[in-house]
This record gives C-alpha cells, sequence and structure tokens, in this order.
C-alpha cells in the first residue's frame, strides 16, 4: 500500500513541515537537522597562475589564487575545512619551513613542513591542512596564504592545490 500525501504538518497540524509538489519534496525552513550534520559540501580549485614568494620576504602570509568565494555556513555554525596544497620550494640551501594557512578563519591555524634543502635542489611537497572553523556572521570568504623561512624561492601550484569545506549544523 501507498502513503499519498501533499503536505507534512506538526502534530498541532499549525505549522508545514514539508510540501509536495511537481514530485518534488521540499523542506520548510523550520526544520532542523540534529548537530554534527552535513549542511553543504563544497570543492574549489586554485585559479590562475602559480603564485610565487622569496623566503627571505615572507615572513608574513601571502594570498594565493586559492579562495572560495562566500560561503554561506548560517550563524552558530561550524566549518570544516580540508586542503591539500602542492608547494614548490628551492635555493638557499638551508633548512626551511614553509607554512599554509587560511585567510578568513577564526584563528589562524598553520599547516607546516619542515625539510633541508642542502643542495639547492627544487622540490614539490604537498601540505595537508585540517581545520574546523568557527566562524562569526553568516558567510565567510577564505583564502590560501604561504608563508616561510630562510633565503630562497617559494612557489603555490594553484591549479594543482584544493579545498574542501564543510558546513556543520550545530
Amino acid at each position: 500500500s501507498d502513503l499519498q500525501v501533499d503536505n507534512i504538518k506538526d502534530g498541532s497540524a499549525t505549522k508545514t513541515l514539508a510540501t509536495l509538489s511537481s514530485s518534488a519534496v521540499t523542506l520548510h525552513s523550520d526544520v532542523t537537522f540534529p548537530a554534527g550534520h552535513v549542511i553543504s559540501t563544497q570543492m574549489f580549485v586554485g585559479t590562475g597562475s602559480n603564485t610565487t614568494a622569496s623566503w627571505a620576504t615572507s615572513a608574513s602570509y601571502q594570498t594565493t589564487g586559492l579562495t572560495t568565494g562566500a560561503i554561506s555556513h548560517g550563524s552558530g555554525n561550524k566549518v570544516l575545512l580540508t586542503g591539500r596544497f602542492l608547494v614548490n620550494a628551492n635555493g638557499g640551501g638551508y633548512d626551511k619551513a614553509v607554512y599554509v594557512g587560511l585567510d578568513g578563519a577564526t584563528s589562524q591555524t598553520d599547516s607546516q613542513i619542515y625539510f633541508a634543502d642542502s643542495d639547492d635542489a627544487q622540490l614539490w611537497i604537498t601540505i595537508p591542512y585540517l581545520h574546523l572553523d568557527s566562524p562569526s556572521g553568516t558567510s565567510t570568504t577564505y583564502t590560501a596564504q604561504i608563508k616561510a623561512t630562510d633565503g630562497g624561492n617559494l612557489g603555490f601550484n594553484n591549479t594543482n592545490s584544493f579545498l574542501l569545506v564543510q558546513v556543520i549544523q550545530q
């Protein structure tokens, strides 16, 4: 047997919770999901030419071509940021530290990798990134940034780096 309805209402029949029209169900804005429910998932890949920075002048973060645009997260929800950043480092012949962070996050959480470059070789480094953000307001834009220590050059491969953004109901 089938159950066929056009509307689903609450127990007092005063509030419509869902409506059926043209074989599509629309949930009313009063319907809430339990805490921990993923509300939305979006993936972003960098655009444009690669971002380069001089190690000697990279004491502060420099913006890359990987940005999310405005992420609508509503008030009080969390945003899980998972990324893979491809960084090119060469020159200097020193121990180095490469940092990747996200501008827009309420607290800057760095992913960092240390390595030794004794022969001035060009190195490609994959840096993983994971951060649970507690943003204020109702939308946030995140932009990947890079910085480094010690001499040489640093590049951020925009088109082979990505950021996965998941809004989580609280």
